[in-house]
């Protein structure tokens, strides 16, 4: 019988380290991501809320998915938005992802997953930015102060914007 794969946690403080240290290798593959579901080569099924009578602003949302092509990579993001969190100085949400073999099923990490979804959303920004604008220049608007506003304003300066204004 063959040895089961190893299994690995991944820490928020490492997912930060790598996004940080491979930005162009993290938009590539953002990039690539969009193209294989453009190409029909992912399933992306509905999500599935987690919703508690006593607390009908809290909900945990499970979001399966498979990356086909070269990655094939099963995997279920577990995110939780808890608004009052605020009130004691913890994050509104927070998450983590299950990334599976493909093949056989197996479990291969369990990985801290807020800055990755914030990382995802944003570098899906700059990447539709850079389809829709000829232009890498101008005023930017932003709403909303949280984590995903923040972010896309990074992601948009690392992909080499230039804005006059941030308002």
């Amino acid at each position: 019988m063959a040895a089961a794969p190893t299994f690995y946690v991944v820490p928020g403080s490492t997912v930060k380290r790598l996004i940080d240290d491979h930005r162009k290798q993290v938009f590539d593959v953002v990039e690539a991501a969009y193209r294989l579901h453009a190409s029909g080569d992912t399933v992306n099924p509905d999500s599935y809320f987690l919703r508690y009578a006593d607390k009908p602003n809290a909900r945990i949302i499970a979001l399966p998915a498979h990356l086909g092509g070269t990655v094939q990579k099963s995997g279920i993001k577990w995110i939780s938005s808890f608004p009052e969190n605020r009130a004691s100085n913890l994050a509104r949400a927070s998450a983590v992802l299950i990334l599976n073999n493909s093949t056989t099923g197996y479990p291969l990490a369990c990985i801290e997953a807020s800055l990755i979804s914030a990382t995802r959303t944003a570098a899906s920004a700059a990447l539709a930015a850079e389809h829709i604008s000829p232009l890498r220049e101008g005023a930017l608007g932003v709403i909303g102060t949280g984590i995903i506003a923040r972010t896309t304003v990074e992601w948009l300066l690392f992909r080499n914007w230039k804005f006059h204004k941030i308002s």
